[in-house]
């Protein structure tokens, strides 16, 4: 359930940012104490769903950035989607393809943007993992 500007900013190979860890049993995401509310450094589990499609990569092009997405059209010398335009494109497809969230009472419709597909990868998440309380 990462937000669509962390999944942007996943490394493979960057100890000081967000970073993917492959190895042990247990793939996990390393997030340093810099980039996160708590000032602790945090190792979280990874939906092993996510874990297969990571170890699709072949470990020798596992560097940079997980995700790096190429914009249609480069200004500027710009080799990388950047966030907004991310946001855009995800919201746009959410139309095209009529993935309805909300209707108001004046009838305009709320399409699936990236945060609400975040939220729904965590409500049927929530279902598959142990209570903490």
């Amino acid at each position: 359930g990462l937000r669509l500007g962390e999944a942007l900013e996943l490394w493979w190979d960057r100890d000081d940012r967000l970073m993917v860890v492959m190895e042990g049993k247990h793939p996990t995401l390393r997030i340093p104490g810099t980039h996160e509310k708590g000032n602790t450094d945090r190792l979280l589990p990874m939906a092993p769903e996510f874990a297969e499609f990571l170890d699709t990569t072949p470990v020798t092009e596992r560097t940079g950035r997980v995700f790096a997405p190429e914009p249609r059209r480069k200004k500027m010398g710009g080799n990388r989607m950047g966030l907004n335009y991310a946001s855009r494109s995800i919201s746009a497809i959410g139309k095209s393809a009529n993935v309805k969230v909300h209707t108001y009472e004046s009838g305009r419709v709320k399409f699936a943007s990236a945060h609400d597909l975040r939220r729904s990868f965590g409500d049927r998440w929530a279902t598959r993992t142990v209570d903490a309380a």
